[in-house]
């Protein structure tokens, strides 16, 4: 099932008459690009080695913190850099839901200039972080999608050469990473509501004033330029949106950081053992 397919891309629904979420999607397709090529081959191959290895990860996670997957079992979706945009663009869209019908019912319409210009800014963070992003738990997906995990092919793919890393070595500590994400959420469910709350505090401090945001774009293109500032993605952020990112990022690193390490040296300890015993 594809969790974009239901979203209501019209001027049905709050965050739909709050952004424009086709240009949004554009914005961010045009900033991510497409990535290196993959031929069909090397396409068939990763989907097959990750979806192998998203359930060896749960069995390592499981066996070392005796913390287990509830629901559905892990599933692997391999997509490329827009794929994965469109489904964060949906995301996004649920997720401003609850925000976009307070904002509107101070101020029910919105300018169109308002609304590309929340959108530009939506789809140039997005296609940012689509170039770097490895593999995705989505924490806020819909039960009916419980399980499943992105992988955005392309990056791996791009890692894997540049550093010449083993393929599925490579792959199988990435679905490490992001099963190690999908346990911590399943096993503390305070955590994807502290989470959410940190998303709604951080979609308050928006500026749906285009020319607000127009001067953000200014500062943060000033700021790429001389080298002031901070880099990436944080550049297109206030200093108290950034504050919010830091504070989430902290999050996520803490919940998972130590089943994480315990599951991967769990994994080069059987390694090993299987390697002494094939000799």
């Amino acid at each position: 099932m594809d969790p974009a397919a239901d979203v209501d891309w019209s001027m049905g629904s709050h965050a739909a008459r709050l952004a424009d979420w086709e240009v949004a999607l554009q914005i961010g397709k045009r900033v991510a690009g497409p990535g290196p090529i993959v031929p069909p081959e090397d396409r068939a191959r990763m989907r097959e080695d990750l979806a192998a290895h998203v359930l060896r990860a749960e069995e390592f996670v499981a066996g070392f913190t005796d913390l287990t997957v509830t629901g559905f079992r892990s599933r692997a979706w391999v997509m490329g850099r827009g794929a994965w945009i469109r489904q964060n663009v949906a995301g996004l869209q649920r997720l401003m839901e609850p925000l976009a019908e307070r904002l509107l019912e101070k101020r029910p319409t919105r300018p169109t200039i308002a609304r590309k210009a929340v959108g530009a800014q939506a789809g140039a963070i997005l296609g940012y972080v689509s170039r770097r992003v490895l593999g995705q738990f989505d924490v806020f997906l819909p039960p009916d999608d419980d399980g499943l995990i992105y992988f955005v092919g392309p990056n791996l793919i791009e890692v894997e050469r540049r550093y010449g890393l083993v393929p599925s070595d490579f792959r199988l500590w990435v679905a490490i990473h992001e099963v190690t994400h999908r346990v911590q959420f399943s096993t503390a469910p305070w955590l994807r509501a502290f989470l959410g709350g940190m998303v709604d505090e951080y979609l308050e401090t928006v500026s749906l004033d285009p020319h607000q945001l127009m001067d953000q774009l200014r500062r943060a293109a000033e700021e790429a330029r001389t080298g002031a500032g901070p880099g990436g993605i944080l550049r297109l952020l206030t200093p108290e949106q950034r504050a919010i990112f830091e504070r989430t990022r902290c999050v996520a690193w803490s919940s998972a950081s130590s089943a994480r390490s315990a599951s991967i040296r769990r994994w080069r300890s059987t390694t090993a053992a299987s390697d002494s015993c094939a000799m």
